[in-house]
């Protein structure tokens, strides 16, 4: 007796039948491999290549932008984050190819002969290269069971694996860009849209390509969520009928005309026409509370532009203009210095600085009490920095006696040059003030150095120019001997460092005052 049976797998249904002479056969229907990684994952893309092969890609969560990405290659500088090639229907950047960016985390899946493949793009921060791993699962098309599995550093070995693998069958030549998608003009287009996600300097035609896919995929999964959401709303389920439809429907005396999915449509316009009536009654609603909320802000907008102008007449007074409304803390204090011409720095004490910052509140948690605070005072020569850790949230702050970029020990030996005062003396001087924490012998002719080099070329390019019109000067007169005296520093007898010595015309040049040095040593 004939036997009919079906078996059903995850992937494919086999029906196993007898004929009329007895003998027993099966049919196999299976699902395409591309429907079973779309079903599987409807995050997935397809793709056709030129020639109308197809190649699944992943989605870019995974996709990882390098900072190398941001140098395209030339004709002498070639990295190894883009790939050149030319793609159809694609104007070349260089020479006629096309940057092809190669992403970490790039993943397709695709077919060869019979043999089916996956193909993933890896980094390696050890090397700074790009790895390319191939997975065969050979006739596998479920990319369950593998096969063999390599990653290496270049295409060269994918190409000998495949001609060196007898159960690959193929015809043609094998192009390794092709079977990666790198030929296919719109999976490029989404390759370096995604580059210029992240560096609008580049690609940006391919950057609206890729945002354009992107609302593309938002849209159809809000469309997808919102049917699936709808049938739920049209449907119950019953174990003995299946599915059948709410009830509620609007019913004519002639009965409704139409599919059942058309009444259940039916029910939902009614819901929305509902749902739409009560939204316009709450914008009525909310329409006059915003009158009445305009109405307020009016009335509080005139009651402080009278408080402003009140605040102004005091601030006259005493000589002090300020826009409470537009003016900032910046420029309240530059208003100040200017009008009391106080300079850029003023001397203050070391009791009124530090109770200054021990009264400031904790700028995270507000607390005012100098008791919960730890203190730890930092010096560098004259610059001071105070490390304040609050006890109560463990919020660390800084405050210095110095702005950004200023450096009041660096000043100090600079003003020592000006004014030919020597370290001693300003020691001294300093020290009177009662500024006593200062800079150590080094640090304060490491600072000086500082200053020499623009010095020294000031120096020997007046001295040159003396020269050039000393010399024209004795040339002019018909004297060909140039007579000159020698002028030792004070720095020489006391064997500083920046010691030197002058050499000085023994003459006098019309229209000149002062002595002419011609040299330095």
């Amino acid at each position: 007796m004939a036997q009919n049976f079906f078996v059903l797998d995850q992937y494919s249904i086999t029906l196993t039948y007898s004929t009329k002479d007895g003998k027993t056969k099966k049919f196999n229907v299976r699902e395409s491999w591309t429907e079973y990684l779309l079903n599987d994952n409807n995050q997935r893309q397809r793709y056709s290549r030129p020639g109308r092969t197809i190649f699944i890609r992943e989605n870019d969560r995974n996709w990882q932008y390098l900072p190398q990405h941001a140098l395209l290659p030339d004709k002498k500088n070639k990295n190894n984050v883009y790939l050149m090639t030319k793609v159809a229907e694609m104007d070349g950047d260089l020479e006629q190819k096309v940057f092809i960016p190669l992403i970490p985390g790039y993943c397709i899946y695709t077919k060869l002969g019979e043999t089916f493949f996956k193909f993933n793009l890896e980094w390696s921060t050890e090397q700074n290269k790009i790895l390319y791993r191939w997975t065969d699962y050979a006739s596998d098309s479920s990319f369950t069971n593998i096969r063999q599995t390599q990653i290496a550093y270049d295409l060269n070995n994918l190409r000998k694996y495949i001609t060196n693998t007898p159960d690959i069958k193929y015809t043609g030549t094998i192009s390794i860009t092709f079977l990666l998608g790198f030929t296919c003009k719109s999976n490029v287009q989404s390759l370096r849209g995604f580059i210029s996600h992240n560096n609008p300097t580049l690609f940006q035609m391919n950057g609206e390509f890729y945002h354009a896919e992107k609302k593309r995929d938002k849209l159809l999964k809000q469309v997808k969520r919102k049917s699936q959401e709808i049938q739920q709303d049209l449907y119950f389920d019953d174990l003995n009928n299946g599915r059948i439809i709410k009830d509620g429907l609007p019913i004519s005396a002639n009965g409704w005309q139409g599919s059942q999915i058309i009444q259940a449509m039916g029910v939902k316009l009614v819901e929305s026409q509902n749902q739409i009536n009560e939204i316009r009654n709450e914008l009525k609603v909310t329409k006059k509370r915003l009158r009445r909320s305009l109405d307020t802000i009016h009335k509080l907008n005139n009651q402080l532009k009278s408080d402003s102008e009140s605040s102004e007449d005091e601030l006259e007074e005493d000589n002090v203009t300020s826009d409470t409304n537009e003016s900032d803390t910046n420029s309240i204090i530059q208003n100040l210095i200017q009008k009391s011409k106080l300079g850029s720095t003023i001397l203050i004490s070391t009791d009124v600085f530090l109770q200054l910052i021990s009264n400031q509140p904790c700028i995270i948690c507000h607390d005012t009490n100098s008791s919960n605070r730890k203190f730890k005072i930092k010096t560098n020569g004259l610059g001071v920095q105070v490390d304040v850790k609050c006890r109560s949230c463990s919020n660390s702050t800084e405050y210095h006696n110095e702005q950004n970029g200023q450096d009041f020990s660096k000043c100090i030996t600079g003003a020592g040059l000006i004014g030919g005062v020597n370290r001693e003396e300003l020691r001294s001087i300093l020290a009177f003030l009662g500024i006593t924490k200062q800079n150590g012998h080094q640090q304060y002719y490491n600072k000086q150095e500082e200053y020499f080099e623009n010095l020294y070329q000031a120096a020997d390019l007046s001295a040159n120019n003396a020269l050039r019109e000393v010399c024209d000067y004795l040339q002019n007169k018909g004297q060909d001997l140039l007579e000159v005296s020698f002028d030792c520093a004070w720095s020489h007898v006391r064997e500083a460092s920046q010691a030197s010595g002058e050499f000085i015309f023994n003459g006098e040049l019309e229209d000149t005052l002062q002595d002419m040095n011609i040299g330095l040593y």
